[in-house]
């Protein structure tokens, strides 16, 4: 049986999105939710559309675009390898890259036969970076709370509340626009 396909405009689409309707699995494959019965049951309908209809928030980004390591690459560079410097603390902090190199290709494999996109993955864990260094103030570094790059892959509940947050925040969406290079005139705490 073929998959539905969703006929609407762009912008239809990304208050789909935002209102957590529907959500984006890459390559042009979407899952409604459907509300619960009334057993409270939810059931997933897989459903196709154009790429035209991604907008500039919303990245619809095929996992093939890029090796297994290429990506392995990219969601271990989010990670802050110094918590203390990602905040202009001068003394050492713990670095969230570490996990075992197999065990995060394999859940990355994991994530993709689960129809995730791997680009929402990225932007779910530079959100979650950029949050808690928003957070933190001189004295907690909220980025002392973040998982570890395997315990994090490994949590799904907080990967899609993190991609849920990032494609529904406008501030973070101008942060990614931008280029990653935070406004400094917009924060309210400097670390010295």
């Amino acid at each position: 049986m073929d998959k539905p396909i969703l006929h609407c405009t762009e912008e239809f689409l990304n208050n789909l999105i935002q209102n957590n309707i529907i959500e984006p699995r890459g390559d042009g494959v979407f899952m409604i939710n459907t509300k619960p019965d009334l057993k409270g049951n939810i059931f997933q309908i897989q459903t196709t559309c154009s790429r035209v209809a991604a907008s500039s928030n919303v990245e619809i980004d095929d996992n093939n675009s890029k090796s297994i390591d290429e990506w392995y690459t990219e969601i271990r560079n989010c990670f802050p390898t110094d918590i203390n410097k990602e905040l202009g603390i001068d003394e050492e902090g713990q670095n969230l890259r570490t996990g075992n190199k197999k065990k995060v290709v394999k859940r990355i494999k994991e994530h993709i036969s689960e129809g995730y996109s791997l680009q929402a993955i990225v932007n779910a864990i530079k959100y979650e970076v950029w949050n808690r260094k928003k957070q933190s103030t001189p004295d907690e570094n909220k980025l002392q709370f973040m998982r570890r790059m395997e315990a994090w892959l490994n949590d799904t509940n907080n990967m899609d509340t993190m991609i849920e947050r990032s494609l529904a925040s406008t501030e973070f969406q101008q942060f990614i626009n931008n280029g990653e290079k935070e406004d400094k005139s917009t924060r309210k705490i400097r670390f010295a």
